[in-house]
């Protein structure tokens, strides 16, 4: 992929690890061009704005996703965190609970199951309240050295311009008015007496015209993480616990999801749902063979399962409205393999099932990477153009397109296709490894490529 080119391309390999059944999708100038070894002699072209495309394809745009730069902060190491991150948010975090202590409405001593003493601190805020704190705060923070010494490690200039500028206030205090400006936020703490936050809730009021629901709460308890949004008439929750144990070989996660009609009106209530999946992964890492056979080994392990759980609906659901669900177990091993050389290719080999009850569906897969791939264009003559009036020969294509693709995938010994194909001799020499050996720049089953 370059600036304005792009070009993937999707085959199957034989025995002899040829290609076969290749279709091709080619991005020249902004405008999209499909061929397929499974319809010889035609070419799609897909129109100029091709919106629905480009949401699948990464290219170049004016809106900066935050996606990237919330990826690097989570992904900031504990020590770094302690070290570095907690100091600079510290005067921030006692702004905050000064400004909290004047809402509290009540604090309660409890006795815990341990026998130890908490208290129970319970606030309400004027929402306007919390627009303006929020505002304040961020207003501080956005200059401060500290702060944006660190926001440099995690963001890149152009993202700060759009996300962290004191100039863009206003946008913040707009955004911030889809909670209900007339309603109060409600929050309960539990300290222990050692001063440790035990469970944390926060109930936040929405503008259900704007939002679509009237209230979002998050409860925080024991590392539970649970969020619920809420209207008259449906309930959707997530839950997220932390990990059981976070090593570089297992690990093991469990997640909730419940969605739940909850008006007494609707009669049909089989789409509710409220389910738990657990994760468990394992990872080996091992070498195998000698000398210029030895190749390092890397096996993914994952083993899942997901069933029925009420655990963390609403104590005013009825849990006669969640229908009963087949449970689903599923497991997946990713099987690594590359030689030492830096662009020697690196093959996966995968093995999935997934079982719910008497059903199995089972897949097994191989895949190698070519570095480097060349770039060879195919020839745009005629093209057919999708979205004008050429309804009929479109439908025509995709009819011949699935049955040629059916026949051809399914048959390792297809016969070469009529058209000329992209297999190793049209590779040039310089497109194999630095090593000599040329299975880098060989083909694969079912390979997707960029390339300039």
């Amino acid at each position: 992929m370059s600036g304005k080119d792009l070009h993937y391309y999707v085959f199957q390999a034989d025995e002899q690890d040829q290609q076969k059944a290749l279709s091709e999708l080619y991005r020249k100038d902004g405008i999209y061009y499909f061929r397929s070894d499974m319809v010889q002699g035609k070419i799609l072209e897909f129109p100029v704005k091709s919106a629905y495309i480009e949401q699948f394809i990464p290219s170049g745009t004016e809106n900066i996703s935050p996606a990237s730069f919330i990826s690097n902060i989570l992904s900031v190491s504990e020590q770094d965190r302690k070290e570095q991150w907690d100091p600079a948010f510290t005067r921030y975090q006692n702004e905050l609970e000064m400004w909290l202590a004047g809402f509290a409405v009540e604090a309660e001593t409890v006795k815990m199951e341990n026998g130890s003493s908490a208290l129970d601190f319970s606030y309400e805020i004027p929402m306007e309240e919390v627009n303006s704190q929020i505002v304040a705060l961020f207003a501080e923070f956005s200059t401060d050295p500290d702060v944006n010494a660190l926001l440099d490690t995690v963001m890149t200039q152009e993202e700060k311009a759009l996300y962290v500028n004191e100039n863009l206030l206003y946008y913040y205090k707009e955004a911030l008015n889809s909670f209900d400006m007339d309603k109060k936020l409600t929050m309960n703490k539990r300290v222990s007496a050692m001063g440790e936050v035990l469970s944390f809730g926060i109930g936040l009021p929405l503008d259900e015209k704007s939002t679509g629901y009237n209230i979002l709460r998050i409860e925080s308890v024991s590392g539970l993480n649970v969020y619920t949004l809420q209207n008259q008439k449906e309930v959707i929750v997530f839950g997220l616990p932390d990990q059981k144990n976070e090593q570089d070989t297992t690990y093991e996660k469990s997640i909730w999801l419940a969605k739940v009609h909850t008006d007494p009106s609707q009669k049909d209530l089989e789409d509710n749902f409220s389910l738990r999946m657990d994760i468990k992964k394992s990872t080996s890492v091992y070498k195998k063979g000698e000398g210029d056979d030895e190749k390092n080994h890397e096996e993914d392990q994952y083993d899942i399962i997901l069933e029925k759980d009420l655990t963390y609906l609403p104590e005013d659901l009825n849990p006669e409205s969640i229908p009963e669900f087949v449970p689903v177990k599923a497991g997946i091993n990713l099987h690594y393999s590359s030689k030492y050389a830096q662009n020697v290719a690196t093959t996966l080999e995968v093995q999935a099932s997934i079982i719910q009850g008497e059903s199995t569906l089972a897949f097994t897969g191989k895949f190698k990477t070519a570095v480097p791939w060349i770039f060879m264009p195919f020839e745009i003559q005629d093209p057919i153009q999708v979205g004008t009036e050429k309804e009929k020969e479109i439908i025509t294509y995709l009819t011949d397109w699935v049955s040629n693709a059916a026949s051809m995938i399914s048959h390792n010994s297809v016969e070469e296709p009529m058209q000329e194909e992209k297999n190793t001799d049209d590779v040039p020499e310089d497109a194999q490894n630095e090593t000599g050996d040329s299975e880098s720049a060989e083909t694969a089953p079912l390979e997707v490529e960029e390339a300039e």
